[in-house]
C-alpha cells in the first residue's frame, strides 16, 4: 500500500510544480495530518514563499467563500495574483458553482489530487473523511459515493479484482454499483489481471450506531477519548509533558511497547509496563559495565526502549487512571 504514498506524493509535487514560479501555499487545517501522513509536511515547506497562491483545501462550499474573500480583497486593494485550487480528493461542480457567483471563476484555475485509503497501520487503511457521516446520513448527500468506490478500485488496479463482494446497507450497495460499472470499462488492462485479496465486505455505520457510544476500556480507545487521535498521530500538552510546547507522537504497531499494549484492558496496562519498566532496569544493570561498541549500541537500545516505557507509565500513572480527564476531543 505505500504504492499509495508515491502516487499522492507524485501527483502533489507534479501539481505544484506546474504552477511556474514562487508561491504561496495555503493548506486546510483538515489536511495537514492526512498529507504529513502521505506527503510529509517538509515536503510542502519548499513552496511556502510569498507570490502566487496556492490552495490546497477540501472542497467546501464555505472555503470557496472564503477563498473568494481573500480574491476580492486583494482585487479591491490592486493586488495582481494568480490563483489555483487544488481539491482533495476531488473537485466539485457546487464549489465551481460558488467561485462563479462570487466573480472570480476567470482569476482561478481548479485542479484536483486524489488522496485515497491512507495507511494509519499494517492492519488500517482510512479516506479520513470525518464529513462523511453527516454528509451521507443527516443530508443525504451522496457526493463522496464515488470517492469511496474510486479508492476500492485503485485497491484493486494493485491488488487485482476482488472476486467476492459482500454488503449491509444502502451505501454498500452503491459503493459496489458504481465499483462495478467503472470497473467494467478497465477490466481489460494489465494490472488488473491478477488477485490477492478474495473477499471484501461493506458494512454501512447504520448498522450499528450504538458501538461508537459505548465506553472504550482499552489502553488506545482511552488514549482517543482523552486525547484524540487524528490520522494516527496524538498529541500531549503540558499536562502529560510537563514541557511549554505541546508533543505529537504516531502512534502504531512499529512502536513495541504500544503494539503489546494498545488493545489490552486498561486495569492491566499498568501492572505491564511496571513488569516491563522493572525487566529494562536488570537488562541496563547487568549492562552496567560498556566494554565494546557492541554493548554501546544495546545501552542506546535499551535507553529509547526505556524512555518509551516511562512515557506510557505516566500517561497510564498520571493522566487516563487518576485524572481521567478529556482535554480534547477529535
Amino acid at each position: 500500500m505505500f504504492k499509495e504514498y508515491d502516487m499522492v506524493r507524485n501527483d502533489l509535487a507534479s501539481l505544484l510544480d506546474s504552477f511556474k514560479g514562487k508561491k504561496d501555499l495555503v493548506l486546510d487545517t483538515e489536511l495537514m495530518k492526512p498529507l504529513d501522513r502521505v506527503a510529509g509536511a517538509y515536503n510542502a515547506q519548499e513552496y511556502i514563499i510569498f507570490y502566487r497562491r496556492v490552495y490546497l483545501v477540501r472542497p467546501q462550499m464555505t472555503t470557496m467563500k472564503v477563498i473568494a474573500d481573500h480574491v476580492n480583497s486583494d482585487r479591491s486593494s490592486n493586488i495582481k495574483r494568480e490563483y489555483r485550487i487544488i481539491m482533495v480528493p476531488r473537485k466539485l461542480h457546487v464549489c465551481e458553482m460558488i467561485l462563479e457567483h462570487e466573480g472570480v471563476m476567470g482569476y482561478i484555475t481548479i485542479h484536483e489530487l486524489q488522496m485515497d485509503l491512507i495507511p494509519l497501520d499494517r492492519d488500517i487503511l482510512s479516506l479520513e473523511l470525518p464529513q462523511f457521516f453527516r454528509s451521507f446520513y443527516l443530508e443525504s448527500d451522496h457526493t463522496w459515493i464515488q470517492t469511496i468506490a474510486k479508492s476500492l478500485i485503485n485497491i484493486q488496479a494493485l491488488c487485482g479484482i476482488i472476486p467476492n463482494v459482500y454488503g449491509i446497507g444502502k451505501g454498500s450497495k452503491m459503493v459496489n454499483d458504481l465499483m462495478k460499472n467503472i470497473l467494467g470499462e478497465k477490466l481489460s488492462g494489465p494490472d488488473y489481471s491478477k488477485c490477492d485479496i478474495g473477499n471484501l465486505i461493506l458494512i454501512d455505520r447504520d448498522v450499528d450506531f450504538v458501538t461508537p457510544l459505548c465506553s472504550q476500556l482499552t489502553y488506545e480507545g482511552l488514549l482517543d477519548d482523552t486525547f484524540g487521535i487524528s490520522c494516527g498521530y496524538i498529541e500531549f500538552g503540558k499536562e502529560v509533558t510537563g514541557k511549554d510546547q505541546s508533543t505529537k507522537l504516531l502512534l502504531s504497531s512499529e512502536d513495541q511497547i504500544f503494539d503489546e499494549v494498545r488493545n489490552r484492558h486498561f486495569s492491566n496496562v499498568f501492572e505491564y509496563l511496571s513488569s516491563k519498566a522493572k525487566s529494562l532496569q536488570t537488562e541496563f544493570d547487568q549492562r552496567h559495565g560498556l566494554e565494546s561498541v557492541g554493548d554501546m549500541k544495546d545501552f542506546v537500545a535499551t535507553k529509547s526502549e526505556k524512555a518509551q516505557t516511562a512515557l506510557s507509565h505516566r500517561l497510564n500513572e498520571g493522566t487516563l487512571f487518576s485524572k481521567y480527564t478529556k482535554i480534547c476531543t477529535p
